[in-house]
């Protein structure tokens, strides 16, 4: 009786789990929406996302040619939309922007909402709202407006610090530059 009552358990498990991942695969499908195959049933299209000799950027671009400007894609069990159509794009920053204003999860991130080490690119919630309030004068045009020579007279001495690094002919890194450009 035990064996029986044990393979009937792991028989319904096994249905649920494989139940569960074909609910899950067919999400954007069921949606009309255009769905990147997974190529694993744990780690969905992750793998091809995270290779290191093909940058993600060109697997987007790879996915945007094969698949149209919009497609779902599986990150592990997490289902993704990606767009690239510039309408959409524009309504979800702009217009809703208050209805879009989280990133994904980062599963092994810290707190998004409660650690103080978040930034507003990467909080959430309230936290990010609060943020954002806190930010937006800095960002309006009249504040752009006035920094505007600051960033002007940075990228002037940056040019010349970079052209006479290089007068004498010498090769040199030039991502240094930029990292203390952009500080």
């Amino acid at each position: 009786f035990k064996m029986i009552s044990l393979i009937i358990l792991l028989t319904a498990v096994f249905s649920g789990v494989y139940f569960y991942y074909f609910r899950s695969s067919t999400y954007w499908q069921r949606r009309g929406v255009v769905n990147v195959p997974p190529k694993s049933m744990v780690f969905g299209s992750s793998k091809d996302l995270m290779q290191k000799e093909y940058p993600r950027v060109l697997v987007y671009r790879d996915w945007g040619i094969e698949y149209g400007k919009m497609y779902g894609i599986k990150e592990g069990v997490q289902n993704t939309l990606v767009t690239s159509d510039l309408n959409m794009v524009h309504e979800i920053f702009v217009k809703q922007f208050d209805y879009f204003h989280s990133r994904k999860r980062v599963v092994l991130g810290p707190d998004l909402e409660k650690d103080v080490r978040v930034n507003l690119f990467q909080s959430r919630g309230g936290r990010w709202k609060r943020l954002r309030t806190l930010s937006a004068p800095s960002f309006s045009v009249s504040s752009l407006k006035k920094i505007r020579p600051v960033v002007e007279d940075s990228v002037i001495n940056m040019v010349k610090v970079m052209e006479e690094r290089h007068a004498g002919g010498d090769t040199f890194n030039i991502h240094q530059f930029y990292c203390e450009y952009t500080m």
